[in-house]
């Protein structure tokens, strides 16, 4: 995905917005429990760098374990994730 991004008192510039993400299932029992795994990574590249390259300008990974659970029609999942780091917690 393609995007122009705008910071205070630079111009605009065009920049490259990747998504990977999946799920892998661990384990799955008698059709109503599941355990997986999740993971995914979001990466920002700046696409007019002066080099020609297309440079990494962030990234941004999550993992977590989750478990969900189906009966009839109806479903619900709940999924666990270590905390942000001190530095990247909210309201700081």
């Amino acid at each position: 995905t393609f995007h122009s991004a705008r910071s205070r008192g630079i111009p605009a510039r065009p920049i490259s917005v990747k998504r990977w993400g999946s799920t892998a299932m661990l384990l799955l029992l008698n059709g109503q429990w599941e355990l997986a795994l999740q993971a995914g990574v979001f990466s920002i590249f700046n696409m007019s760098a002066p080099s020609g390259s297309r440079d990494l300008v962030n990234a941004d990974y999550t993992v977590g374990l989750l478990t969900s659970y189906r009966i009839g029609p109806f479903s619900g999942f709940l999924r666990l994730s270590p905390p942000p780091p001190p530095e990247f917690a909210p309201g700081r």
